[in-house]
Parts: C-alpha cells; structure tokens; sequence
C-alpha cells in the first residue's frame, strides 16, 4: 500500500496541494503513476520506514520497498490523473509546467511575504508595504492571462491551477479584503471558481475569504 504523509495543520498548502491532487486521483482514473490511491498519514513517516526520511513534507512512499518522492511539486504530480493534464508535449502539458514553475518560484514567496506579517510572524527588517507590492507584482502576470482564461492550462482545473490555487491560500484568507479582490477581479473569480469545485472543497472546506482592513493598493 502507498502512503502519503501530509502536515496536519490546516494552512500547510504544500500537503493540502497533494491532498487535493489525491482527490482527483480518486474522482478520475487513478493516480498518474498507475498506482493505488494512497492511505493518509498526518504526520512524518517514522524511521522505521526508511532509512532515508524525506526533508519535507508532503512524502509519498509508493508500497512497501518503493520508491520515495518528497515535495509538493513532485507529489502532486505523481497523484495527479495522467488524463487531467499531466506530463506530457502538448500545449496544454506545456502550459501546466509554466504555470506550476510560476507557483512555486513567484508566487509562493510573494504569498508568504504578504502573509506572514499579517499573522505577526516577521522580523523588524521585513517591510509589510514592501511585501506586499511583491505579491501585486506576482498576481499580475495571472490577472492578465484569467482576463480570456477561465483556467490557467484548458477547460478544466489542472496541476496548474492547483499549484497556484494552493500558493495563493494564504494570501485570500488573511490579506487580500474586498477592494483588493476587486483590483485583481479575474484571479479572485478563477480562485473562487477553484475551490468550489468538488476535490477541493472534500479538503479545504468553505474557504471564508479575508474580510479586515488591509488591502493591496498596487494595481495591475
């Protein structure tokens, strides 16, 4: 039996991208790697499993002896339905890649950076201001393509959108208020459009959007 190891905290977007991409594993065809659907452990694998325990969660251990795979990126697209763009040469396939790289380079950084000094987690030298103009600067490559796209990468949500639906978590719930949705109208409406379908919200949940006082004021 494969396992996947996932944290247990609510707003761990690394394990909630590869517990989503499990959900579409069991909604479609079946994991791309062709394997069977994972049990779900939360918490890291113990010692005992493997002399070499992975650096970070989400893990993946593909049976008993197999082979071990570390890190949202990678989890999520041995989990993810081959049919349901995944790896490939096609423009969508393509697209999926570019998408998942901007996620996880751009985006995530930007998210963290706006966030956490909203949670009260930063240090004296981080400039909230500063942070935030980042993640304006991230989000406008995405509100500019979801202007004509209903989805980053086809008709459908894909890798693409999960990575950055999952990056951009954080961000929704404790920063961006109704005038900053405003400003960035076409990723509020793709996001909205993400998590309400089926996969998501079986982990996620209603996500309650941030309704307090503080705003992006960069516009794209």
């Amino acid at each position: 039996m494969s396992i996947l190891y996932v944290s247990p905290h609510p707003d761990a977007f690394p394990s909630l991208r590869a517990l989503i991409a499990a959900r579409y594993g069991e909604a479609g065809e079946g994991p791309g790697w062709g394997g069977p659907h994972p049990r779900i452990c939360l918490q890291p694998p113990p010692t005992s499993r493997t002399p070499f325990p992975p650096p970070r969660l989400p893990a993946l251990e593909q049976g008993p002896g197999g082979l071990w795979v570390w890190g949202a990126t990678a989890v999520a697209q041995l989990l993810w339905p081959a049919g349901l763009g995944g790896p490939g040469g096609s423009r969508a396939a393509v697209l999926v890649q570019q998408w998942v790289s901007y996620a996880d380079t751009e985006l995530i950084p930007a998210a963290c950076g706006a966030t956490l000094p909203a949670l009260g987690l930063r240090s004296p030298a981080q400039d909230p201001q500063a942070a935030l103009g980042a993640l304006g600067k991230a989000l406008s490559p995405l509100e500019e393509w979801l202007r004509l796209h209903t989805y980053l990468a086809g008709d459908a949500p894909t890798l693409a959108d999960l990575a950055a639906v999952t990056a951009l978590l954080l961000p929704f719930r404790y920063v961006l208020d109704p005038s900053a949705r405003r400003i960035w109208g076409n990723v509020t409406r793709w996001f909205i459009t993400c998590v309400r379908q089926p996969e998501f919200r079986a982990v996620l949940g209603e996500v309650v959007l941030y309704s307090g006082s503080k705003s992006l004021s960069q516009q794209p």
